[in-house]
């Protein structure tokens, strides 16, 4: 088993996957050029033959697994169904967890501007089910008769909300492995974390496959030790 340390922004290595000389990802499916962790990001990150899609997964009020960054409707990216903006001053008022997946898909995140974002083609677009994201992109692979890409899937986990942004770290994992293995991809998956127990979880009870550890600061006697551990 191979296990890859990733510290603040992503770097990848060329061993991580193949012999193949780099392994060119789409961060969040290349949210400069589409709205972030959405099918159509996916989608236009393979037609420009990138290896790895990168995304993020959260969980729903009814345990659906789907695509976003935020554990809420960001301000900084949602519509509201009837037109109007999130305020900047809503707190976590729309927490995914909180709330069903019937209604989080009535929201947009593609058509509000962007202004660090400036070429990013603008769409109606709905947070996808990760098992959605899977179906869309190994048939889009297929379609461009490409190799099927890999995923870099981040567990949006932390100790200090379970319960409150998101499930626990085992039903975390159980939610999103159930479909990793239903869609057959666990030879084409990283799972990356910041929390270190979605990773313990994952070499206990599924070993083969590939993790990586998130750390936004390098301490190096801490690093020893969890390089020791993993």
């Amino acid at each position: 088993m191979r296990h890859v340390f990733f510290t603040g922004i992503l770097m990848v290595f060329a061993q991580l996957y193949s012999s193949q000389a780099f392994d060119n990802e789409a961060h969040r499916g290349g949210k400069s050029l589409y709205p972030e962790n959405t099918i159509p990001a996916m989608k236009n990150a393979l037609k420009m033959n990138v290896t790895t899609l990168e995304m993020d997964l959260a969980v729903t009020k009814d345990k659906k697994v789907i695509l976003s960054h935020d554990a809420f409707l960001s301000p900084e990216l949602v519509t509201k169904p009837d037109g109007t903006y999130i305020p900047k001053d809503s707190g976590f008022y729309y927490k995914i967890y909180e709330m069903p997946y019937a209604k989080i898909k009535t929201f947009d995140v593609g058509i509000k501007k962007l202004n660090n974002y400036p070429d990013q083609k603008k769409i109606k677009v709905q947070k996808p089910l990760f098992s959605d994201v899977i179906d869309a992109c190994e048939a889009y692979a297929r379609e461009l008769k490409r190799p099927l890409p890999f995923y870099n899937i981040e567990t949006k986990t932390r100790p200090f909300s379970d319960n409150i942004f998101h499930p626990e770290p085992k039903e975390f994992v159980n939610l999103m492995m159930t479909i990793i293995v239903e869609k057959k991809i666990q030879d084409r998956v990283i799972i990356q974390s910041f929390d270190p127990r979605t990773l313990e979880i994952l070499h206990r009870e599924y070993p083969k496959i590939m993790t990586a550890l998130l750390v936004e600061k390098v301490d190096d006697k801490k690093m020893a030790q969890q390089q020791a551990y993993f």
